[in-house]
């Protein structure tokens, strides 16, 4: 039989499940950029207001960090700097977490055997997945030049940054096609993705923010900002995510087709033939479940720490090397205003970056009530708030201590040049801090989906991207403030630059709390197992 026998009718069955989830990220990632054009039309209308304003966000270095250099003041040049990379990272996102549902997830669940048993090839499973994501990221490029066309911007400049679009959503199905292969656990899956695609955005950071041009070359981020849409468009780097999807996508085939279903590339470790004191309950449970993620993303967070420090570092030292930085630094209150505002907007994204640990945390109970492990667990003695609790102590305390490890490792980092890296560590973790009330928001609000309605769930990650819109675009756009309150990281108290003020952070912490026992009110009534 065909390898590939069946594609077709699998590739429209994926489209009847993801019908809801891809139409949000189609339209969302699609609307974006020709929505940013039309705001910055109408509040900078002329060269000068343009100038002006790129002479602002311009010279913020976390947006230099992040973002990339910025070529032009025309509406093109300030819109695809601004969004480029961000956009990058969200198809990035969603590629990965489409290819995994609809691959590894199928096979951990026996469904993919179900299916092989018919006539479907061993192939069409994986080259279905792989058709409708990329179709996905496609579509959102195609929507996205049609956009910025429409409102009036250059026709190359707009192709080029929808081709980055789908050009990143193409690599990065690739890259998620062989993580498919790599564990029979979609979750392990899921963070072999996610990890790649966030190392390869630190390799950018670090190659902007240490002058390594080479190094930009090796991440797919650093391909979006040199393709330079809207400004001289080099068409031939788009070749890069073809041949990266070409060969990421035959190493997955290659694997695919030696690997036993349901089985991944590297083995499962037998487990003991006892099982030790720490799983006679569920929070010891739940941790064996959560602890690879949990450490996986710490050393996440204090790469990052290390990265944050060391550009802040940088910073510092622009005052040595430049006696005009050093007056207008000297008017604005000293480097250490510049410094704290970078911490203060770097740290920001942590915590938005962080919410998804939170989110896949919790959601991790839908995962074992879909799989019917949570039914066989509640057949015991263990009640439905235990089994609920004993994730979401998890999905509350691990990014509360991420935000502190990356906090602290980057104000040692700073403070080891600054001359105090312990009070410095002290300081910045308890920047860091003052974002786990909103990130508890994110929690909690998830927990009240999945007790409630669970099949609408992916409302959370919905919420999470609108977030980091907002926060990203909402200043530079103007935004009303009511549109801005929408996001609980809005109120977030601006420290360091400011001294912290209780009262929002004991409102977000309220709000979560309603939340989550709302949550665990309506789950402790509801029938399970529910079919999400």
């Amino acid at each position: 039989m065909n390898g590939f026998a069946g594609t077709g009718k699998l590739a429209r069955l994926i489209l009847r499940q993801e019908r809801v989830k891809l139409t949000f990220w189609v339209l969302a990632l699609g609307a974006v950029p020709a929505i940013t054009a039309q705001s910055f039309l109408e509040l900078y209308p002329t060269e000068t207001s343009r100038q002006e304003l790129a002479a602002t966000i311009g010279a913020n270095p976390a947006f230099s960090a992040i973002l990339g250099p910025l070529r032009g003041t025309s509406i093109g040049a300030l819109t695809s700097w601004r969004l480029l990379v961000i956009i990058g990272a969200l198809v990035g996102v969603m590629a990965v977490l489409t290819m995994i549902r609809h691959t590894r997830l199928e096979e951990e669940t026996g469904r993919r055997e179900l299916l092989g048993s018919t006539v479907v090839g061993r192939h069409a499973p994986l080259a279905a997945a792989v058709m409708v994501t990329v179709a996905a990221a496609v579509l959102a490029g195609l929507i996205q030049a049609a956009g910025l066309v429409g409102v009036g911007l250059e026709v190359p400049g707009s192709v080029a940054f929808g081709v980055a679009t789908a050009g990143m959503g193409s690599f990065f199905v690739g890259v998620a096609a062989v993580a498919a292969q790599m564990s029979p656990s979609a979750g392990v899956t899921r963070g072999i993705g996610l990890a790649v695609l966030g190392a390869f955005f630190l390799l950018r950071i670090v190659a902007e923010s240490f002058g390594i041009g080479v190094l930009a070359w090796v991440t797919p981020f650093g391909w979006s900002v040199e393709l330079s849409s809207f400004a001289d468009e080099k068409w031939w780097v788009a070749t890069l995510w073809l041949v990266g999807f070409v060969a990421l996508g035959a190493a997955a085939l290659t694997i695919s087709s030696r690997r036993d279903v349901g089985e991944g590339l590297f083995a499962q470790r037998a487990g003991d033939s006892r099982a030790s004191r720490g799983l006679g309950g569920t929070v010891g449970l739940a941790w064996r479940q959560h602890r690879a993620g949990l450490f996986g993303w710490l050393a996440g967070v204090a790469v990052m720490g290390v990265v944050m420090g060391s550009f802040a570092e940088s910073i510092a030292g622009l005052v040595a090397d430049s006696p005009q930085m050093a007056e207008i630094l000297t008017m604005l209150g000293g480097v250490e205003v510049i410094t704290d505002a970078f911490f203060m907007s770097i740290v920001g994204i942590v915590a938005i970056v962080v919410s998804g640990y939170a989110i896949r945390t919790v959601l991790r109970l839908q995962q074992e009530e879909s799989l019917l492990r949570a039914e066989l667990v509640l057949s015991t003695v263990v009640t439905r708030s235990q089994l609920a609790w004993s994730h979401l102590v998890f999905a509350f305390a691990g990014p509360a201590l991420m935000l502190a490890v990356s906090g602290a490792v980057a104000g040692f980092v700073f403070g080891v040049t600054a001359g105090d890296p312990i009070d410095e560590a002290a300081r910045i973790a308890s920047a860091a801090l003052a974002h786990v009330p909103a990130v508890w928001v994110l929690a909690g609000a998830t927990a009240a989906l999945y007790g409630a309605v669970p099949r609408l769930t992916a409302v959370s990650w919905a919420a999470l991207v609108v977030f980091l819109l907002l926060g990203q675009l909402g200043p530079i756009l103007r935004l009303p403030q009511w549109a801005m309150n929408l996001s609980p990281f809005t109120h977030v108290p601006a420290v360091p630059v400011e001294p912290l003020e209780l009262a929002p952070v004991l409102w977000l912490v309220g709000v979560a709390l309603v939340f989550t026992l709302g949550g665990l009110g309506r789950f402790s009534s509801r029938d399970i197992p529910t079919v999400s």
